[in-house]
Parts: C-alpha cells; structure tokens; sequence
C-alpha cells in the first residue's frame, strides 16, 4: 500500500509541476494575443489600412501553440504515471497484468 501511495504522491507532484509549466505557456501565449491585439487597435486608431487576415493568423497561431502544449504535456504526464504504475506492480507481482487492472 505504501507503494502505491508514494507513487500517488509523486504524480500529484508531477501533476503540480506540469500545471505551473502549463499556466506560464498560457501566460506566455496570452501575453503574445494581447500584443498582437493591441498593436491591431493601434493601427485602427491611426486611421491606417490593416492586412486583417495577418491579424487572424497571429491570434490561431497563439490558440494553435496553447492547444498543442497542453496535449503534449498531458500525453507526456499520462505516458510516465503508467509506466511507473506498470513498473511497480511488475516488481510487487508475479502476475503484473492481472495486479495492474484490479489495481485500476
């Protein structure tokens, strides 16, 4: 049981550190939205012409990189909590595939 436990404590680790990581890309990427939306009113209140579609693409371009950050963390996070589950039931069982699913 002491297993499992530390094994919980150190994904809610890895949880928490992936949740600080994921909120500064955000942070980031907002920062960068914000930027590009400022400068856009800026050009608007000079009364000057805009290329809008360079505009749109900056703003996908930052959901896009939000987006795709958060998968790839949350793939990586998933992959590496089950492979540590895996890697323990392997060494606490001598049936590591049944001990794995009733521990599930």
């Amino acid at each position: 049981m002491k297993d499992v436990l530390d094994i919980l404590y150190d994904s809610q680790i890895k949880t928490n550190a992936y949740n600080r990581k994921v909120s500064t890309e955000i942070n980031t990427i907002k920062a960068k939205k914000d930027d590009a939306e400022s400068k856009f009113s800026c050009v608007l209140l000079e009364n000057q012409e805009i290329c809008f579609d360079d505009f749109m693409d900056t703003i996908d371009e930052c959901c896009d990189d939000m987006q795709r950050a958060i998968f790839k963390k949350g793939v990586a996070i998933g992959i590496s909590i089950m492979q540590e589950v895996i890697k323990q039931n392997e060494k606490s069982s001598d049936t590591p595939l049944r001990k794995l699913f009733e521990n599930m």
